[in-house]
């Protein structure tokens, strides 16, 4: 009989986020014999099978692993959960997300209360262990978030951390882009889902945690991802169409270098470089 829920996970070499995001998906307040969760293991070497199977033993409801068909990337890893699973709704979350017992009762509620929506998201609240660089808290840190407000309603985007969708939109939009690059990977779906008259809501009370430990939250890899957001950002909004003004841009940037500079502040300088790499990138694509 199929599951209300499939919880979908794409995960590569991320053991130490993905042990606690599976204890916590077991610990939901929602019947176990009407959700699954899904790990697809996008990585060379199976490292996740050990933790999934391990977790899976003791676990109230249904954990499976499974090896990522096609392409390595994320979408790829989506597609195969979608293949291998059996809810009504598809439900995508990140290994590095963490959820409160309510979660999935909570995105059950909204899901049943906008019978006309397809897809389906939450809030995404920026988690960071301590040891991380400065910032001023003025920008957020380079991880995503989302806050479209205390209260349910229809939106034009969500993000991939907190991601669910109406398994009969995937046979009327297709399945994901396995050729997206970093940026872009559900907004490319959600935009096709839109131009088909489909509905996005946002569901207020699903929200999830977006875990950084401090290791994986430096200088280094702040300036790393920002290069390759910005160019992969403009590449997508080049081809959709919808590319920000490059002079625009560049004043935001010269802005969020100011910034930087005078508060001492990594996260501006991170938006900053993304800026400056998307401007240039936006005027090559013109």
């Amino acid at each position: 009989m199929p599951r209300r829920f499939s919880i979908v996970i794409p995960t590569a070499n991320r053991e130490r986020y993905l042990e606690p995001a599976l204890l916590d998906l077991d610990a939901q307040e929602f019947p176990p014999d009407e959700y699954e969760i899904v790990v697809v293991d996008d990585a060379e070497e199976p490292t996740s099978r050990e933790v999934v199977e391990r977790v899976g033993t003791g676990a109230r409801t249904r954990i499976r692993y499974e090896r990522r068909e096609g392409p390595r990337g994320i979408n790829a890893s989506r597609n195969t959960g979608i293949r291998r699973s059996s809810g009504e709704v598809v439900a995508f979350v990140d290994d590095d997300c963490r959820f409160a017992p309510g979660w999935l009762a909570a995105l059950a509620r909204g899901v049943e209360l906008a019978p006309r929506a397809e897809c389906f998201g939450g809030p995404i609240r920026a988690c960071l262990e301590p040891g991380h660089p400065r910032s001023c808290g003025r920008d957020d840190f380079p991880i995503t978030v989302l806050d479209h407000g205390p209260s349910d309603r229809y939106v034009d985007l969500v993000f991939g951390a907190n991601f669910s969708v109406r398994r009969s939109a995937f046979d009327r939009i297709g399945l994901f882009n396995q050729d997206a690059r970093l940026y872009g990977e559900e907004v490319d779906w959600i935009l096709r889902l839109r131009r088909r008259d489909g509905l996005v809501r946002y569901v207020a009370g699903a929200g999830v945690e977006h875990v950084r430990l401090a290791r994986d939250v430096t200088v280094k890899r702040m300036l790393r991802g920002a290069l390759t957001k910005g160019a992969n950002v403009a590449r997508f909004d080049a081809a959709q169409g919808i590319v920000d003004p490059p002079a625009a841009v560049f004043r935001r940037a010269i802005r969020l270098s100011a910034h930087a500079l005078v508060f001492r502040c990594w996260s501006a300088a991170t938006h900053a470089l993304q800026a400056y790499v998307y401007a240039y990138h936006a005027a090559r694509a013109r």
